[in-house]
């Protein structure tokens, strides 16, 4: 008897702190901002938070689909494995954020600053990236398929492992040594001067 009472109160410490503190979920929808907030696994689609400040919060998790977060700031924050689906993220802040295996298809994250951000293993399939800065990002095994990156910045980006069939990589300052570590097909469009690497045999 004494095993179970402590195995339940186990459980429920570990549900506790897996769950979003309530009354920064209000916060934000109030306000529209929560820096260093708990919002993990909390519902946020579809809510318009444009120009919130969300730094340093942690929306491991969240389910954020379809929110316009336009120029908000996600500086340090964590969104790891976060729903990201449609999200508007276009001239937001997601300097070093934490986007772990962000399920991120089709969002619009075009003129974004994403310097130093990581996405390693981030779902970005169609998304909008159109003059995003990625400078020194982390996109190691992300899948960028059909992606439009023209114009971003991808200087001292890690492309290892990175999935690029149909992605539109045209203006961009990659160099040849990314795009050898990187995974693409016939449909992939590279800057001037870049060669498509000869093991590329699709996605």
């Amino acid at each position: 008897m004494r095993a179970l009472v402590l195995v339940g109160a186990l459980a429920l410490i570990a549900t506790s702190t897996l769950a979003f503190d309530p009354a920064d979920v209000q916060r934000l929808r109030d306000t529209g901002s929560c820096d260093r907030c708990d919002l993990t696994r909390a519902d946020l689609r579809a809510l318009a938070l444009e120009g919130a400040n969300l730094e340093w919060s942690d929306l491991t998790k969240a389910n954020l689909g379809e929110a316009d977060l336009s120029g908000a700031n996600l500086t340090r924050a964590t969104l790891y494995k976060t729903g990201l689906g449609r999200v508007i993220l276009a001239g937001a802040d997601l300097t070093e954020t934490y986007l772990r295996k962000a399920i991120m298809h089709g969002a619009d994250l075009s003129g974004a600053t994403a310097r130093f951000a990581v996405l390693r293993k981030a779902e970005l399939r169609n998304a909008n990236l159109r003059g995003a800065d990625l400078t020194a990002a982390t996109l190691t095994e992300a899948d960028l398929s059909g992606a439009d990156l023209r114009g971003a910045r991808l200087q001292d980006a890690i492309m290892t492992g990175v999935l690029l069939c149909g992605t539109d990589l045209t203006e961009t300052d990659l160099i040849q040594t990314q795009i050898d570590l990187a995974s693409g097909d016939g449909a992939t469009n590279l800057p001037p001067g870049i060669e498509k690497p000869t093991h590329w045999n699709g996605c």
